[in-house]
């Protein structure tokens, strides 16, 4: 059993209450009494949900008003003045910034926690005798302090958001040798370090791009080429080629895997794979060692692709947190460097994913690939068809957004069908509910793509029954030839919904040590603030730092906003999407939240 600890600290200051305090009058000793301390709970509200019950009520319960923590103290000095010094310390919390309670209880496997404090209440308690005590310079006090509900994690954690795993690719190649391998550079070698690894000699870099070279000697019988990968965080791998010819598009992205569209290759085999690597990320001084560690095959693509993913963040505890996201091009340096995220999607809620068009190689027409796509591919035409599982879309309120483009004024349409049918048998016929069809004008502007909102509606409409397959048609027309990227079903009821436009935003670079303004550029870099006691929620973006972000104007930048994300124990899932840079690393800061106490 280990001693416990009781403090009160803010900014700049603390006070111990289980223990001796220095003032400008003396040590003063403060004891935190059993008697008359109680640590409150979270206050819970109730909300009536509207069901069609007969008798009795839905509730929703959530522990989300403030709690009390009453702490009763008896504070001891060596005379009167040294007291009176401790007892106007304690008063002055009430106008401090940044106070907290923490506590870590008397157990050798405790984990220290914190309540927030949003506000402060001294009182002088006069039991009997009270007047002997302040002879012997003895005060008792009660403490009462309004907290947020929950104990929270005395540090902030901050945790990447990884794609969700995936099954790995079939392997062509363990990269166990490095025999028939080459390099076009003479101060470069390569070796076996669990896979090949390029060593490279820092003293004599390599010139602005390096090229190596797979001797091949095996034939791809899927459509996509799977290159896992590691250390390539400050090399930007440009592409990889087969046999010669052209570039392998980029179409996914999973952990260390980078999955690249090898259809025109499949069934013939391959002489050799070129891996190009075009110099270092801005900001990183030399070449680091690197790994190629597996190549593989795979039927399907990751569910990454280079502009949007599924990302997961994993959060401790037991109660919800406010979490800051913070989004930023793989390749931003401190100096304002890096490529733009131009328009970011982010959206929270439970695990469900937004996205229509990996439904749409199904039913639609052929899809090419596109890598100013946030799909990775788009289709061409002037009507688009997406089928969806209803079991997979969660009842709510739904704003639908298509990412489209064309060289005329065009009216879009869409419409949606409930069809008692697998997946080969969306046709109209089968259908049997049916949503309005709601239309759209909308100029495109030039060749650039478009995000159209296309309205709200609630879905699904209707629920599956047991051992019934209900799918949801999504038919989407235009009265122009249009090319659709990606169509994105919001749920506004379960989630929050986030849309901002970087692209024109100012940047900020430092040229020779000289800070300058670059017009249009675009941010790298994009934080969403939850509210806290200090500040309200801010969405900033700046490409330096955070500290010289600036806030994104409300009319100018965003084009929807739904409020910051809340995160729950266990698996949190976001959608993230990036116009500009591919593989955009998102980041959550938080401090975990558990009812009394925390596990870790």
């Amino acid at each position: 059993m280990t001693t416990p600890e009781l403090e009160v600290v803010w900014d700049g200051g603390s006070f111990d209450l289980l223990g001796w305090n220095e003032t400008d009058q003396g040590e003063v000793l403060c004891e935190a009494l059993g008697e008359g301390t109680d640590w409150g709970n979270a206050e819970t509200t109730r909300q009536v949900l509207r069901r069609a019950l007969l008798a009795g009520e839905a509730l929703d319960e959530e522990e989300v008003g403030n709690q009390s923590v009453t702490l009763r103290l008896r504070l001891k000095a060596p005379d009167g003045r040294a007291l009176s010094a401790a007892e106007k310390i304690l008063h002055l919390l009430r106008r401090q910034r940044g106070v907290e309670l923490r506590w870590t209880a008397p157990d050798a496997y405790a984990v220290p926690v914190a309540f927030i404090a949003a506000a402060v209440k001294l009182e002088r308690v006069y039991a009997d005798g009270w007047d002997l005590a302040e002879r012997r310079a003895e005060r008792v006090f009660t403490l009462t302090l309004t907290c947020l509900p929950h104990v929270r994690s005395i540090a902030p954690v901050t945790i990447e958001a990884l794609p969700p795993f995936i099954a790995a690719p079939s392997t062509l190649d363990d990269c166990s040798s490095a025999a028939g391998w080459t390099v076009d550079d003479p101060n470069t070698t390569l070796s076996v370090s669990g896979g090949v690894e390029v060593l490279i000699d820092h003293d004599q870099p390599p010139g602005p791009a390096l090229f190596v070279t797979h001797p091949g000697g095996f034939t791809i019988t899927e459509r996509y080429l799977a290159i896992e990968q590691t250390g390539f965080e400050q090399v930007n791998f440009a592409y990889v080629s087969i046999n010669g010819g052209a570039t392998l598009p980029l179409v996914g992205a999973e952990g260390g895997w980078r999955f690249h569209d090898a259809d025109a290759y499949t069934g013939s085999p391959v002489t050799s794979l070129v891996f190009g690597f075009l110099g270092l990320k801005s900001g990183y001084p030399s070449w680091p060692d690197f790994t190629i560690a597996t190549i593989a095959e795979s039927a399907t693509a990751a569910a990454t692709t280079g502009r949007q993913s599924l990302r997961v963040l994993q959060v401790g505890g037991s109660a919800a947190v406010d979490a800051s996201i913070a989004i930023e091009a793989r390749n931003a340096d401190a100096d304002g460097g890096g490529d733009s995220l131009g328009t970011v999607y982010l959206y929270s809620g439970s695990n469900y994913d937004p996205r229509l068009s990996p439904s749409s190689l199904e039913y639609s027409g052929a899809r090419t690939t596109d890598t100013a796509a946030l799909s990775g591919s788009s289709e061409t035409g002037t009507f688009f068809i997406f089928g969806r599982p209803v079991a997979s879309i969660p009842t709510g309120d739904y704003v639908v957004y298509a990412r489209a483009k064309g060289t005329a004024s065009a009216t879009v349409t869409w419409s949606l069908l409930s069809n008692l049918a697998t997946p080969a048998g969306m046709a109209a016929s089968n259908a049997i509910a049916y949503n309005a069809t709601i239309g759209t004008v909308h100029t495109f502007a030039g060749t650039a793509y478009n995000l159209i909102n296309l309205g709200t509606i609630n879905l699904p409409g209707l629920k599956a029954g047991q051992g019934q397959d209900l799918w949801l048609r999504f038919m989407l027309s235009a009265s122009a030839s249009s090319t659709v990227d990606e169509v994105l079903l919001f749920n506004r009821s379960t989630g929050r919904l986030a849309i901002v436009a970087l692209d024109t935003r100012d940047r900020l670079v430092n040229t020779a040590g000289v800070w300058t303004v670059d017009l249009d550029a675009g941010e790298t870099r994009l934080w969403f603030d939850s509210a806290n006691l200090r500040d309200d929620e801010a969405i900033l973006a700046g490409s330096p730092s955070k500290a010289m972000a600036t806030p994104v104007d409300l009319d100018a930048n965003i084009l929807a906003y739904d409020g910051m994300p809340l995160l729950v124990p266990g698996e949190n899932y976001l959608y993230v999407a990036t116009s500009g840079s591919i593989e955009p690393v998102v980041t959550g800061t938080f401090r975990t939240a558990g009812h009394t106490s925390l596990d870790e």
